[in-house]
């Protein structure tokens, strides 16, 4: 993979590639690598890669993968602002068809994917966050398509935003103390920017919501006064997976 031609790059990962989509448990042994080809300098591997991670993400179906979806997002989030227009929308339509249109039969793992998107874009601090730059993109994709589409993307935003707003009212002491703290500091964010991209699909919860982002901001302020007692010399500041999390040695 680390060939310097593009065409030997492109053969080698797309050799792994028909190895690792049947067999989870190569594709994360192989993750790693893949991974850090997704900003080669190679168009076509770039391509392959975007793919590759696709088809990977749906073969992670066992809940303690959950940590490799969330990377995998984070890695097809990089490409949303790559130099190439066509390398942007791959992306973009990747992560709409993992977050909105990953289903088993009928069902629609919302808890999932609520999951998932809590985590993603907890590792965001900028405004506006990448993850709003993709929501907007894929509402825009759908406003194109037919009713039937429209009406089952809606339904899912509605199913997602309700679940989120339902695990933040749901935040107790009995619960994980991680899950707490990325709730208490990240839920309402993400709960607001669904309401804000999709206000139509979760207007019912809107006075929970304006209450809860509230308390957030102040939870928010507190936790930059704890940071700023903690030692130097150690990022505290993502919550979301990083390879080194993701894959231990």
């Amino acid at each position: 993979m680390h060939d310097s031609s593009p065409a030997v790059r492109d053969a080698t990962v797309e050799l792994i590639g028909k190895y690792v989509v049947d067999r989870p448990d190569l594709a994360v042994a192989f993750l790693p690598q893949i991974s850090a080809r997704i900003a080669d300098k190679g168009v076509s591997v770039r391509k392959r890669v975007i793919k590759l991670l696709k088809a990977i993400y749906l073969i992670l179906d066992q809940d303690e993968w959950i940590d490799l979806k969330v990377d995998i997002s984070h890695r097809l989030i990089s490409r949303i602002y790559d130099e190439e227009t066509s390398m942007k929308v791959l992306a973009m339509n990747a992560l709409d068809e993992l977050w909105f249109n990953q289903s088993t039969g009928d069902t629609f793992n919302f808890s999932l994917t609520s999951s998932i998107l809590m985590k993603v874009a907890a590792a965001y601090k900028e405004l506006p966050s990448p993850v709003e730059s993709v929501m907007k993109f894929i509402t825009k994709q759908y406003a194109k398509q037919s009713d039937a589409s429209r009406q089952k993307f809606d339904q899912r935003c509605k199913l997602i935003v309700e679940h989120l707003i339902d695990q933040l009212m749901d935040v107790a002491p009995a619960r994980d103390q991680a899950f707490v703290r990325l709730a208490i500091y990240h839920l309402p964010r993400d709960i607001f920017l669904l309401d804000l991209l999709f206000p139509e699909r979760s207007r019912v919860h809107s006075n929970d919501l304006h209450i809860d982002v509230r308390f957030s901001e102040a939870a928010r302020a507190k936790q930059s006064a704890d940071a700023a007692a903690l030692p130097e010399g150690r990022d505290y500041s993502k919550s979301s997976c990083g390879l080194a999390q993701c894959y231990p040695s």
